[in-house]
């Protein structure tokens, strides 16, 4: 028995099922290796990542440790590269570190699945066989096909941790105004930008009869996510509906922040069709073994992909 290859029979990978303990810090990679949860903080932030000079840089070279237990940051940004949005993600990241209990010792690996800490194969494939690998706690499936800043988006989101309007008031950031983008009718926090909002409510009710799945009555982004995350389905249905989503999502987002800096406005048309053609070159080009016609996917998506046989 492989187990790389019965992992990922079961969608996982085993990079994702072991962390580094951080003791003092000295050999485990900031930004590039999971130490605070399962996934990478160069995925949960790809916005501090993309302005960090140091890409490699060691926990140890970005947190000092003072003799009352308390934690120093060492920051190095590319100068010029923080805003206002980059500012609230590093506030962010700083109260998630504050919780973490460095030891002080040396950083070792660590097998979160077994009460002791350490990994040993013979555990491994008890948790396979008996399938009691831990699911991710938030209800977003961490889905290939999308860009890996596409799923860390979606994953804050699911939060409520992206620099809407009324995150960016709370951290005492000063914007012109906290009307929502699209619409202005209303105050922008996550629910009614990506729920709520007229524009974002008319795309989704076509999204929803494209895909023939409703997602257009749901009353939060979190209801959203966990509706397709738990899609009673097969599993490329399932994975399609995901993909769609985050496509929706993500035109939402882009369309907002597009009006923001060019004032450029679109009809809900245009939106709809920008939703098919990214979804579609997603599963296009970053999936492997299935075929994909445009012509079909424009219609009725699910229809449109077909497994190769290899």
């Amino acid at each position: 028995m492989n187990i790389e290859k019965d992992l990922a029979k079961e969608g996982v990978n085993i990079n994702s099922l072991i962390r580094r303990k951080v003791g003092n810090g000295s050999t485990t990679s900031f930004w590039k290796q999971s130490w605070f949860g399962m996934v990478p903080f160069m995925h949960l932030f790809p916005n501090l990542f993309t302005i960090e000079r140091n890409k490699n840089a060691m926990v140890s070279q970005r947190i000092s440790f003072n003799n009352n237990d308390s934690i120093t940051f060492n920051w190095e940004w590319k100068r010029g590269a923080t805003t206002s949005v980059t500012s609230m993600e590093i506030d962010d990241l700083q109260e998630t570190i504050s919780s973490y209990v460095f030891s002080g010792n040396e950083d070792s690996w660590l097998w979160p699945s077994e009460s002791s800490g350490c990994f040993t194969t013979k555990s491994c494939r008890a948790k396979i066989e008996n399938n009691q690998l831990n699911g991710p706690k938030i209800e977003v499936l961490w889905l290939r096909w999308v860009p890996l800043k596409v799923r860390s988006f979606v994953w804050r989101l699911y939060q409520g941790r992206v620099p809407v309007a009324s995150n960016l008031i709370t951290r005492g950031v000063n914007i012109p105004t906290v009307a929502c983008q699209l619409c202005t009718l209303e105050s922008e926090d996550v629910d009614h930008l990506f729920i709520h909002c007229p524009v974002s409510s008319q795309l989704w009710k076509m999204t929803s009869t494209w895909l023939g799945f409703p997602l257009d009555a749901e009353i939060s982004i979190q209801s959203v996510c966990s509706k397709v995350y738990n899609y009673n389905g097969t599993s490329l249905r399932r994975k399609i509906t995901s993909l769609i989503t985050y496509s929706t999502i993500w035109t939402i987002w882009k369309t907002r922040n597009e009006w923001i800096f060019t004032k450029r406005a679109k009809t809900i048309g245009r939106l709809m069709e920008e939703v098919k053609l990214q979804s579609f070159n997603w599963i296009n080009y970053r999936s492997s073994n299935l075929m994909v016609s445009w012509e079909i996917w424009c219609k009725s998506p699910a229809e449109g992909v077909s497994k190769i046989n290899t």
